[in-house]
């Protein structure tokens, strides 16, 4: 693996994160109807900590370089170290709801986990989609010959 691969997971698992909290964002702000109000660098903290899944979940993705693990295994460590941060993240975040019970917890935490399924789903379709187009063209080159 290379300093490149690294990077580029890296950025990928940054991207996504700063959208979805600038997203998550927009629905808060809405919700309550824009009178958001941040103390002692809670934006800030917010930020790193989304930052920090980011990079939680980009950088182990360099596990699909290695041709030697199966898929299966490749996810395991790809997923289970992402969703390992961000539970970290959310309880030093404080994200994770007090006073409500410990099944309104558990319940935000199985949200997160199912979207980062969902959003691990769409990579694994789309980096399907390009090996098939790419056997493809493998293919007919080898049959033109």
């Amino acid at each position: 693996m290379t300093v490149k691969e690294v990077l580029k997971s890296s950025f990928v698992g940054l991207g996504v994160a700063c959208l979805i909290f600038i997203l998550v964002g927009l629905v808060f702000d809405w919700v309550n109807q824009g009178e958001l109000v941040f103390a002692s660098y809670a934006f800030s903290k917010m930020a790193l900590g989304s930052l920090v899944i980011g990079l939680g979940f980009g950088l182990p993705s360099v596990v699909y370089e290695n041709d030697r693990l199966s898929m299966g295994m490749q996810s395991l460590i790809h997923m289970g170290t992402g969703c390992l941060v961000m539970v970290g993240v959310f309880i030093w975040e404080g994200w994770l709801p007090q006073g409500h019970g410990l099944l309104m917890g558990l319940a935000v935490l199985a949200g997160a986990v199912l979207i980062a399924g969902l959003i691990w789903y769409g990579f694994y379709k789309e980096n399907l989609k390009q090996a098939q187009a790419l056997n493809k063209g493998i293919q007919a080159k080898r049959m033109a010959k």
